[in-house]
């Protein structure tokens, strides 16, 4: 059963929780705990509990020795472990720590989308629950190779894209999906871009002429649906087709 993806304000509770985990394993009354991982000797008890609760984060000094009590790195202790982290990303759904793109949270097929990568994006999200699994395996394994972290979006997901690009090397769907997403942009933006900008009160395109145009559009995406479906090994695959 798949999990509600993660956001990162989700992460910003799930690092509280590992912070009270590491606190309770230690036996440390949130007065103590604050006392030894700050310079603070006043420190209060609700500092420490906006901490567990994600309301806030400490700063580096105090994330160092929270990370250094609980035996991890900075990054286990704000984001959970590196394998985890890829293996949401690519079977929950869950939200990339962070891109280069939007102030927004985004998944790797937002990513993949907003970079230009239609047709990895589409392979991305036909991907059945065993593929995700497989393709999370190998995106860990290289990305451990290559020594990336959790902030190597940009490497990271150049993993993935490679692996989906392998994968469908000489396959009829790279052309038909490349297609049908510039198809859709025709529809959605130039299309409705010329109707606007190339007409007047008293000089209309016909209605009809026009309806004929998102007919055939629809037909022309029909069409490439079925060649995919016929010729794309990818989808047979799935489908169990020999």
């Amino acid at each position: 059963m798949n999990l509600t993806p993660v956001t990162n304000k989700d992460r910003d509770i799930q690092r509280g929780i590992r912070i009270k985990q590491i606190r309770t394993d230690n036996e440390l009354s949130q007065v103590n705990f604050g006392k030894d991982v700050t310079n603070n000797p006043n420190i209060d008890r609700k500092t420490v509990y906006d901490w567990e609760r994600g309301k806030f984060c400490p700063n580096e000094y105090t994330l160092q020795k929270i990370a250094q009590i609980g035996d991890i790195s900075v990054d286990e202790l704000m984001y959970g472990s590196f394998e985890g982290y890829i293996k949401g990303l690519i079977i929950n759904n869950d939200s990339l720590i962070e891109n280069d793109i939007s102030s927004k949270d985004l998944t790797i097929s937002d990513y993949l989308k907003y970079t230009n990568r239609a047709v990895t994006a589409r392979l991305f999200n036909q991907l059945n629950n065993l593929e995700k699994n497989q393709l999370a395996d190998n995106t860990i394994k290289r990305c451990n190779k290559l020594r990336l972290v959790h902030f190597d979006t940009i490497a990271i997901i150049k993993v993935i894209d490679d692996f989906l690009m392998e994968e469908s090397i000489g396959d009829i769907s790279i052309l038909t999906q490349s297609i049908l997403e510039n198809l859709d942009i025709i529809e959605t933006e130039w299309l409705m871009e010329q109707l606007q900008d190339n007409s007047t009160d008293t000089k209309q395109f016909p209605v009809e002429g026009v309806n004929e145009l998102y007919t055939a559009i629809q037909s022309f995406r029909d069409d490439l649906t079925k060649i995919s479906d016929n010729y794309s090994n990818l989808i047979n695959k799935k489908r169990g087709v020999n």
